[in-house]
Parts: structure tokens; sequence; C-alpha cells
């Protein structure tokens, strides 16, 4: 029994059957094993990073987060697996993670967080446009794109009497967001609960610590549709018919938490295809909707400006006449907006605007003084499905 166990769980953790034997053309990394976060125990985190070649203008970036049943795999599979939407004037950055014979969820989520932050601060360096994020995974890889995109800005999370930090602080920089404004999930476990439940691949111990059964609440935890909600960012879902690794009925209850909760989802199912990248995902077509997915949403954001009397492009606020923010922005499409406070420490201390506005040029103004918890830096976050901002503000009295 214990040989049956070990075989079925090897099948979730090996490659998606079939990727080396597509031909592929494979793109050197512009800059490999750059190093993004250097763990408590020595271990460097690293991640390669493809660029554009001749660009002048910052170029959106595509997160991609590698398969392997969340226990094998590396960021070198990013060259054949996403090194594609180079050529379309993407950057992709391929991050590894703490695979889970070292440490158990939640390092998996906090080590991509931490790879995006430091992606935003350095952006300048690398020319990208840290605006536009996008996340794209694989298996186990689309599993913690998916929880990228729904988790975003989201620190502690409770279910039960288990209590986690789905964002962590691995590698710093955390004055800068981890959110993304699109995510491409290829395949990926999306309900680990109502997985676990139907699987034959093993008991989920190897992500969470314990069996799903014994420990439902840390599933949930580690589960993107958990935390689904209407300012989750856009989402491309692809998954085959005849997935006998994760299956179908994993990305049809993505598709539906994301449009029941009012986001914006479009799932395609692949026919007769199994787990990775058969006959069935070699067509060309696969690689034209993800390059068609990414420029439709990291390419054409809304345009926002946030700004105060005294100073263009910069919140600082209160000024020596006023406790006011203004907040300047422009929608091209009906979108949620959400406008919130938080501390240095990624804590909300605000939430001061939710709503759904129209298309149009927006001028708010709120006065922050019934907000504030002392002196000293915050930071002003405005968010929509396809676009966020955030913004240092410093109260000074």
């Amino acid at each position: 029994m214990k040989t049956a166990f070990l075989c079925i769980l090897y099948t979730l953790a090996v490659l998606p059957r079939g990727i080396l034997a597509q031909g592929m053309t494979t793109i050197k990394a512009d800059y490999p094993n750059l190093e993004f976060a250097k763990l408590s125990n020595g271990k460097s985190l690293t991640l390669d990073l493809y660029v554009p070649k001749g660009g002048t203008v910052p170029a959106p970036l595509v997160v991609y987060i590698h398969p392997g049943g969340w226990s094998s795999g590396s960021s070198s599979m990013g060259a054949e697996y996403a090194a594609y939407l180079v050529p379309a004037g993407f950057a992709v950055a391929s991050i590894n993670y703490r695979l889970s014979g070292d440490s158990v969820f939640p390092a998996q989520i906090n080590d991509c967080k931490g790879a995006i932050r430091w992606l935003r601060a350095n952006a300048t360096r690398y020319n990208l446009d840290p605006n536009n994020v996008g996340a794209f995974g694989h298996s186990a890889g689309a599993h913690l794109a998916a929880l990228v995109g729904t988790s975003g800005g989201i620190t502690m999370a409770t279910s039960g009497a288990v209590t986690m930090d789905l964002e962590g602080s691995v590698g710093g920089n955390t004055q800068y967001s981890s959110m993304v404004q699109a995510v491409a999930d290829f395949f990926g476990p999306s309900n680990l609960v109502e997985f676990y439940k139907i699987t034959t691949q093993g008991s989920g111990t190897n992500l969470v610590g314990c069996a799903i059964s014994t420990c439902p609440d840390k599933a949930k935890l580690a589960s993107p549709t958990t935390f689904v909600s209407r300012a989750a960012p856009p989402f491309l879902i692809m998954h085959g018919t005849a997935d006998d690794v994760v299956p179908f009925s994993q990305s049809q209850l993505m598709d539906s938490a994301l449009r029941a909760a009012g986001a914006t989802v479009s799932f395609t199912p692949v026919q007769g295809a199994n787990h990775g990248f058969d006959a069935a995902w070699s067509k060309p077509e696969i690689q034209t909707a993800v390059v068609n997915f990414f420029t439709k949403y990291l390419k054409s954001a809304t345009f926002v400006s946030v700004r105060t009397s005294s100073r263009e492009g910069f919140v600082v606020s209160p000024n020596p006449a006023s406790d006011v923010v203004r907040v300047q922005f422009t929608l091209a499409k009906s979108e949620p907006v959400r406008i919130s406070l938080f501390t240095t420490l990624g804590v909300e201390v605000a939430q001061i605007l939710d709503s759904v506005l129209g298309t149009g040029e927006y001028d708010r103004s709120f006065d922050i003084r019934s907000w504030i918890l002392s002196n000293g830096a915050y930071f002003l976050r405005l968010q929509t499905p396809t676009f966020f901002l955030t913004q240092p503000l410093q109260v000074l009295r």
C-alpha cells in the first residue's frame, strides 16, 4: 500500500507530460539567477528574467510560476513554458519558490509575493512596468498564480482556529505591492478541500503539512477560491477535459466562484487534453490566447494619477494647509474601484472607497484625520480589477 501511494504522489510531481517533446524554441534568460531573497537559513531564492529586445518603453511583466506538484521543478522551466511572451513585448520573470520538501505552506505563496515585490522595487533597473504585472502558471504553479491573484492585498487570513500570513516579508520590499493585474491559470488546483476528496494524487500532506481530511482549515487558506472577490484581477483559465491528475472540475469551481463574485474570467475547456502538454496543448492557438489575454489586460491599463496641491504625482498629506488627500483617476470602462490606506507593514487602516464606478474622470478628496493612527509613513492604494497604484503618504502634524 505504501509503495502504491508513493507512485501516485510522484505522478503529480513530475513535469506535465509531453512538454519537452513539443519542439518549442527555448529563449535564453537575459538575467539568469537574480537573487530576490535571502532566507534566514542562508538559502537564496532566485528568478530568471527575460526582457524584450530594443524596447524603450517599460515592458509589462508576466511572472511565471513553475509546476511540479509543489515538490519539484525550477525557474528554468519558464524557458519552455512562458518565454514565448517575450517577442510579443512582455518581460517574463520565471521564479523559484521553496518546495514542499523544504517548507510547507504558506512558504510558497510568501516566496511568490516576495518575488513580485522585488521586481517592482527593481522595475527601473530592468525597464519593467510596475503597474502592469501578470501571473501565469501550470498545474501547481497555476494554483500559486491563482492564489496570488485572489489574495491580493490580504496579509493575515483566518479559517476556523488557523491563521496564516499570506503576504509574508520574504526578500523585504514590503513598501511595494504584490498584487497582479491579470492571471493565466492552466489546469491548477483551486479548492484543495474538494480536490483531495476526489483525486488519487495523495493526501495533500506535502503542501500543507497534514492530510487535507484532517486539517481542512489549512487547506481552505491555501485555496484560491477562498479569497475570490469582485476585486479579483481578470482570469484566463484553461483545463483539459481528460485531465487525470488535476480534475477538470477544479477549474469549473474557479470559474464559477469568479463569475459569482462579479470578477472577469474567460474559461476555455481544452477538449480531450490530458494533464500537461499532449498534442491537444501544442496547438498554436493556445499560446495566441495567452498573448492576447495579457495584451488586453497589461498593455491598456486604466489611467490613474494621485496628487496634492503641493507636489505633482506624489502624495504629501497633510500639507501645511490641509489634511485632505486628493485622488484623481480616469476609468476607460465601468469597474469596481477600491481606495485603501495602509501602514508600512501592510496593515489596512481604512477602506476609503469601495464602489463600482462608470466610465469617466473622477476627482475625489478625503479627510484622513479620522483614520490615521499616528504620525509617520502610510500608503494609499487605488485598485481596480485591471490596475493598481500605491503611493506613499507622509503624515506630519
